[in-house]
């Protein structure tokens, strides 16, 4: 069963993270999925990534700022191109650099599926409440690819927390993939969750002031493996009267 808005706010503000199955999300999303999916055949390489043989990463990286009025109303604007720039205490890996990706195209900006996504992840963070609250969301498209026999690192940075209030972590598919579990840390040395994400729309929303994250390696035995994503930033901006975010 679909879990609800509330049962989704409480678990993140108390144990940190949540684990959905996408087979209900996928269901009102089935009309037009092939050819969103489609997007992540069109992202660039990811310049960024540290080079080893048989490991690839492709990307696209947009925002929106997000108004979500008392009526639920979640108004999404597209916002111009910028560099993505986390903290050197978060990801130590790339040292607080400003990395400039290719941006999203203008088909994915105004796709509606996107957009229902981002609205739905919306619904399930923000608590309800009488004004309005204001977001930057940073929406990231990203593709990892090992070749066969090798194996690919979809998180390099290992062990880590993304600098943002919340992370929604969605798989669109994967293809050939042998791996790619992903792990939720606390405070302990160990992990305190582990999950794969195997059917289009599993879903992970992490709240990243609580709990750290990172993916295992996926491997490909015969054929190259692929493993796309789509994650969405959620960030604070701005909160006006009783409305707000929950968790931390």
């Amino acid at each position: 069963m679909f879990a609800s808005g509330r049962d989704v706010r409480d678990d993140l503000s108390t144990q940190g993270f949540v684990f959905i199955r996408g087979g209900d999300r996928l269901a009102s999303k089935s009309c037009g999925w092939t050819e969103f999916a489609e997007y992540w055949h069109d992202l660039s390489d990811d310049k960024y990534l540290p080079k080893a043989s048989g490991q690839f990463r492709f990307r696209r990286y947009g925002q929106f700022e997000a108004t979500i009025a008392s009526s639920r109303n979640i108004v999404l604007t597209p916002l111009p191109p910028a560099s993505f720039t986390q903290s050197v205490v978060d990801i130590p890996l790339y040292g607080g650099m400003s990395r400039h990706f290719a941006p999203l195209t203008d088909r994915a900006y105004q796709s509606a599926i996107l957009r229902c996504i981002i609205r739905s992840d919306l619904r399930l963070i923000v608590a309800p409440g009488s004004r309005t609250i204001t977001l930057r969301i940073g929406v990231h498209m990203v593709r990892v690819m090992a070749e066969a026999g090798c194996e690919s690192n979809p998180t390099p940075e290992g062990r880590h927390r993304d600098g943002h209030d919340f992370v929604a972590m969605h798989l669109i598919s994967r293809s050939s993939c042998i791996g790619g579990e992903s792990l939720i840390y606390g405070t302990r040395p160990s992990a305190i969750a582990q999950f794969t994400m195997s059917d289009s729309l599993d879903t992970i929303l992490v709240n990243d002031r609580l709990v750290a994250h990172e993916v295992r390696p996926i491997r490909a035995e015969t054929f190259d493996a692929t493993r796309d994503m789509l994650l969405v930033d959620v960030n604070h901006i701005e909160v006006t009267g009783s409305s707000r975010l929950r968790g931390g």
